[in-house]
C-alpha cells in the first residue's frame, strides 16, 4: 500500500479523527487488531456526518446504507492504553455500488504508521438488499469535482 495517497490538493474532503485507546481494547498489552476497524469505521461516519451524509439522511432521504465487502489492511505497528492516534480518512474512488476509502492510523505522540487500509463499501437499497448505484448526492460530496476557472 502507498501512505502518500492522501489527498491534499485534489479538492476531496479528508477527515481525520482523534481516538482514545480504551482499556477494554486491549489484548496481550496493545490494541486487539480487529478494534482498529472499528476506528476506521467511526472516521468514515464522522466525515459522513459533517458532509451531511450520516447514516440517517442515508437511510432514511436516499434508501440505503453502505456495507464493508472488502477490508486491505496492513499493521505496521502497535499502540496501548491511553495512547492517542489520529485516523485520517477519504474517499479514493467510486464507481457504480463500489465506494473505496482510504486511512491511515498515526500514534498522535510519535506520529508513526501504525495501520493503512483500503476499504471497499457497497451501496445497498434498502427495500430490495441488492447493491445499487452509489447516489450521485454521495459521489458529490466525497469526490467533489475540481471546479474549473472561467474562460478568460
Amino acid at each position: 500500500m502507498k501512505t502518500d495517497m492522501v489527498p491534499s490538493t485534489d479538492g476531496r474532503p479528508v477527515h481525520t479523527a482523534r481516538i482514545r485507546v480504551r482499556h477494554h481494547e486491549i489484548v496481550h498489552l496493545h490494541v486487539n487488531h480487529a478494534t482498529y476497524l472499528n476506528y476506521l469505521e467511526q472516521a468514515s461516519a464522522e466525515q459522513d456526518e459533517s458532509l451531511g451524509i450520516g447514516l440517517k439522511q442515508l437511510a432514511d432521504e436516499l434508501g440505503g446504507l453502505f456495507m464493508v465487502k472488502h477490508h486491505d489492511i496492513t499493521y505496521q505497528g502497535q499502540a496501548t492504553f491511553g495512547d492517542w492516534l489520529t485516523v485520517t480518512t477519504w474517499a479514493e474512488e467510486i464507481s457504480g455500488p463500489r465506494l473505496v476509502r482510504g486511512y491511515l492510523v498515526h500514534h498522535e505522540e510519535s506520529s508513526r504508521l501504525l495501520v493503512e487500509d483500503h476499504t471497499t463499501w457497497v451501496w445497498v437499497e434498502l427495500e430490495t438488499n441488492r447493491p445499487r448505484r452509489v447516489p450521485s448526492l454521495v459521489t458529490d460530496k466525497l469526490l467533489p469535482q475540481p471546479r474549473h476557472a472561467a474562460a478568460m
